[in-house]
């Protein structure tokens, strides 16, 4: 529950206009005080505020000129005149106004932000982290595989690499052929069919691949994990073939 002080008692009120008014009697003054605690308590729980983080104190507003502020109050001052120095007792007046609520009340909800400062901080600082890393996640793959692609062709000898360029796939067919039966190992989904390099190495490397057969080379009759049977011969992924290409 809140704790709320007050100036409420049951002798006879006196208003601003120094009319007296009927007495009220403590029964009512303590119910009309648990009302009130309840449901300033209740709306501080919608926002996240414990009840007890919080005091409130409620005085006559005829007598808030009056009354001395209390030991540890924030003290809301003018800011001096625009290019006059201001002196060190003002200068630590205006740093704890700064650090106070709005036009020196009272605010619950606010005067909880400004007592966890290193909240927020927290909390900006998670955003931040979080936002860098979605970013960094979203663009990182994208990035290593063009790496990856680009290492791939500069490895290739000088008579291979104008494969990548090539878009008409009749005369990267033609150029792939010739170039392997002058001796080159073309690698024929990345280098014939255009295929990225970067995820065809993955592929290969997952399915358990060591080296695959270069074109011109027969084909690969069993996966990797199946052994051979009658004429179809296991794949050996210790000995490649000459010519192949390792993964």
């Amino acid at each position: 529950m809140i704790h709320m002080h007050g100036m409420l008692s049951s002798d006879t009120n006196t208003s601003a206009a120094g009319q007296t008014s009927f007495p009220l009697s403590q029964s009512r003054l303590d119910s009309f005080h648990g009302a009130l605690s309840e449901a300033v308590s209740s709306t501080l729980e919608k926002f996240g505020i414990h009840p007890n983080d919080v005091k409130i104190s409620i005085t006559r507003a005829s007598e808030d000129s009056k009354t001395p502020a209390p030991p540890n109050s924030t003290v809301r001052t003018a800011p001096p005149t625009p290019g006059t120095p201001s002196p060190s007792s003002d200068s630590t007046a205006s740093s704890s106004a700064a650090a106070g609520p709005p036009d020196g009340g009272y605010d619950p909800f606010l005067q909880a932000a400004y007592d966890n400062p290193a909240q927020i901080t927290s909390v900006q600082s998670s955003t931040k982290s979080t936002a860098g890393s979605a970013t960094a996640s979203t663009t990182t793959p994208a990035d290593a595989q063009e790496a990856f692609d680009n290492a791939y062709w500069a490895q290739q000898p000088a008579a291979v690499q104008p494969l990548r360029d090539m878009q008409n796939q009749e005369q990267r067919t033609t150029l792939a052929t010739q170039l392997a039966s002058e001796g080159y190992s073309i690698d024929v989904p990345i280098m014939v069919w255009g295929w990225d390099p970067s995820l065809v190495t993955s592929m290969r490397e997952a399915d358990g691949y060591t080296w695959v057969p270069s074109a011109l080379q027969n084909p690969i009759e069993a996966a990797p994990g199946f052994s051979g049977y009658g004429t179809v011969a296991a794949y050996n992924p210790n000995e490649p073939p000459a010519g192949s290409i390792a993964v």
